[in-house]
């Protein structure tokens, strides 16, 4: 099994492993309130303890529009920086993180990465 990991992306946003959503002493060490998953097949670990968001990008080969949700993952993303922490984990949520933070940010440039 592969080692948990969470890395900080900026102040209360945070890019996780999948195995760091499942373990909840990690999860509260950084005092991570909302999670952001795109793993259709994974449930929520901890429901009572942490507010979720599942997407419905799965597509591993990436041929699945992610624009959709972004908005949705954005609203969502905004909400847990403003009262806590969010983890963002699943390796293409990756992109949710990074388009956040440009479009909270206004950072145009990052929209032709």
């Amino acid at each position: 099994m592969k080692a948990a990991s969470i890395s900080q992306i900026t102040p209360h946003l945070y890019l996780g492993s999948a195995e760091a959503a499942f373990d909840k002493s990690l999860l509260n060490s950084f005092k991570i309130t909302h999670i952001v998953c795109c793993a259709s097949e994974l449930a929520p670990a901890f429901p009572k303890d942490f507010k979720y968001l599942s997407t419905s990008v799965t597509n591993d080969q990436g041929s699945e529009p992610m624009l959709p949700g972004f908005h949705t993952a954005s609203a969502f993303i905004a909400e847990g920086v403003s009262t806590g922490n969010v983890l963002v984990h699943w390796y293409r949520l990756a992109y949710y993180s990074v388009a956040h933070t440009a479009w909270e940010g206004r950072r145009p440039w990052l929209w032709h990465i």
